[in-house]
């Protein structure tokens, strides 16, 4: 299986949360410590930009990918300063349908009557599971801030179904019936694990604003370094809304969801 993720900038993602942060910060009050007590849940919306996909070695172009799934965290405190979390991400994305191939019709077998072509034509529908499980340790509280560190362990699990048909035409270009010829189905999956290092900064800007960001570097294969934001607003003592993003050098993921604090 060969997969390529290039090209995705994430410079404008960055300087927004920066914004936020900075124009928000003027609106700190008084307020309980953000609490690491909470189960969240989240729609998720993933980019990843000029894919190529090889697991048949069918020469497949690049391809732009957009996920949509869920996220879901839950974090509980063992004690004031020690915290153990769990983080669950599943997205699935379609890539649309490309020509694999386009051959002489004596390349494939069988060949209908009439041919002189056949084109293999072939999606992907992908699956990916993401899951982290931590414990941190907060370095530094105060009643409106907290920064924690966190080690702990990551898995990933990816799955590519691959629906190909071949399509014959005539010298004039006309298709040969049957249309689509012998279609199929074939599905590869991998998985991978390794260890992931975190740290992080969370602090109340009033009594309803909560701001969150945090760096993950995460040692799968190759070490992969992901920047995230958080912004609450609670409605409730117990409930928020929340929004978040992340970037790597190589995707984009936005979310917006609810939060339960415990």
């Amino acid at each position: 299986m060969e997969i390529l993720i290039v090209k995705t900038s994430f410079k404008a993602l960055t300087a927004t949360w920066i914004v936020t942060f900075l124009s928000l910060f003027s609106l700190n009050a008084q307020a309980d410590r953000p609490s690491y007590n909470f189960i969240s849940l989240e729609h998720v919306n993933r980019n990843i930009d000029n894919i190529i996909v090889d697991p048949f070695s069918m020469g497949i172009n690049e391809e732009d990918f957009s996920f949509d799934g869920f996220s879901l965290t839950g974090s509980i405190e063992i004690n004031d300063k020690w915290f153990a979390e769990l983080r669950y991400l599943d997205i699935e994305g379609d890539q649309v349908t490309r020509t694999g191939f386009t051959a002489p019709a004596s390349s494939f077998s069988p060949t209908p009557s009439g041919a002189v072509t056949g084109t293999q034509q072939s999606k992907f529908d992908t699956e990916a599971r993401l899951t982290t499980t931590s414990i941190g340790y907060q370095v530094h509280q105060d009643e409106n801030s907290s920064t924690f560190i966190a080690v702990g362990f990551a898995s990933v699990d990816v799955e590519f179904t691959e629906h190909s048909e071949f399509i014959f035409r005539d010298a004039t270009g006309n298709i040969v019936p049957p249309a689509p010829w012998t279609p199929f189905t074939q599905t590869v999956s991998g998985s991978d694990s390794g260890a992931i290092v975190s740290a992080g900064y969370r602090v109340n800007l009033g009594r309803q604003i909560q701001l969150g960001i945090r760096v993950d570097n995460m040692f799968i294969d190759d070490s992969e370094i992901s920047f995230a934001g958080e912004l609450l607003y609670k409605f409730a003592k117990t409930f928020a809304l929340q929004i978040s993003s992340e970037i790597t050098d190589e995707e984009t993921q936005f979310g917006a969801g609810f939060r339960f604090i415990f």
